[in-house]
């Protein structure tokens, strides 16, 4: 049952005589459009023939003739204490968070649950620059005595923040909330709170890799681990893609500025000790046709390329290597060095 304050915030809101959603998205995949009609039968509202819910009508209202909130405000606001713990021990289904190590696991639900980390994530998940998916919802209200509204968003990250009301930007998210309740069960997920829950876990989790990597690995790899440190110093270990074993290793017969970025496919296969024995056994012909190159740029540290045992595919002989950042373990600025020693910094 309604509270007398609810009812008297629904009453003083205007009336919807029908809501239009056009819903597109044109990107990876197949495109798709779907439109949503909502209108009002006397006293209730209706989607074809099912029932729309007066509240969920009133809280689309109210969202929509709300001030607009900037997107300080905003932010702020989705991190409530509540959602930051809800959050802590959530199971997520994407590639960076940990599902292994209990102490990566327990370090994430840490950093998922503290409030500044929160804002700082959130605020970095909204800057990002996105790919060209052309998501687009466009809704258009009408009302029994006064002029119609129109609301938009072409945003694509969660809750498709920021909105576009009439001429104004609003980061509210108790817009793509209650647009939501107007629809079909699981009809909109980009509108979702479990999408932002998702999209921000991954975000935290992806800025404490350099963390969480070295737990995570070492458990999701434990039955091959033995077999690469019987051969190599791991000097970092790191999530590349999921079931192959990824690590930045070295020997004592490497130059001080070089590793060996070790890449094992699908390690829980039997040719797995077989691909890493090929790597062993071209490593030392690998570091002898960079050493030259390596030593001349002693302020640089360098990390070859290995995947299965081939460096550089159709030439076993040559090498790929890349400039190697020790401390974020980034590589760039790929070249390939030739058996006669030749270095084609463009490729092949």
């Amino acid at each position: 049952m309604l509270s007398i304050a609810a009812l008297a915030i629904a009453a003083s809101l205007p009336v919807i005589d029908s809501i239009r959603i056009e819903s597109r998205w044109n990107g990876l995949g197949n495109p798709r459009a779907t439109t949503y009609t909502i209108v009002r039968r006397g006293n209730h509202y209706e989607r074809r023939s099912t029932n729309v819910p007066r509240d969920a009508v009133d809280r689309f209202v109210a969202a929509i003739t709300a001030a607009p909130v900037e997107r300080t405000t905003a932010i702020r606001a989705l991190t409530t204490r509540e959602w930051l713990m809800a959050r802590a021990g959530e199971p997520h289904a994407n590639a960076f968070v940990p599902v292994c190590s209990p102490e990566a696991k327990r370090l994430l639900d840490q950093h998922l649950a503290d409030p500044e980390q929160a804002l700082t994530a959130l605020n970095r998940y909204f800057s990002a620059p996105w790919t060209d998916d052309y998501p687009l919802i466009s809704i258009d209200a009408t009302f029994a005595d006064r002029p119609a509204i129109h609301l938009e968003s072409h945003a694509q990250p969660a809750l498709m923040l920021p909105w576009n009301v009439g001429k104004a930007e609003t980061w509210n998210p108790e817009i793509p909330r209650a647009i939501v309740h107007l629809l079909p069960s699981g009809a909109e997920p980009r509108l979702t709170d479990e999408n932002l829950s998702s999209a921000y876990a991954e975000e935290v989790a992806e800025g404490m890799r350099a963390v969480l990597d070295d737990s995570e690995e070492r458990c999701v790899h434990r039955r091959f681990l033995p077999a690469v440190e019987k051969r190599f110093e791991i000097v970092r270990i790191y999530h590349g893609f999921p079931g192959w074993f990824t690590a930045y290793v070295r020997r004592p017969d490497f130059p001080a500025n070089l590793v060996l970025t070790l890449v094992i496919r699908d390690d829980d296969k039997p040719d797995a000790e077989e691909k890493l024995e090929r790597t062993v056994q071209r490593t030392a012909a690998y570091v002898e046709l960079v050493q030259d190159y390596v030593q001349k740029h002693p302020e640089k540290h360098f990390a070859i390329w290995c995947a299965d045992g081939v460096s550089v595919e159709g030439n076993d002989r040559a090498v790929s290597i890349s400039e190697y950042d020790p401390a974020s373990g980034i590589v760039s600025h790929p070249r390939i060095i030739l058996p006669d020693g030749k270095v084609t910094e463009d490729g092949y």
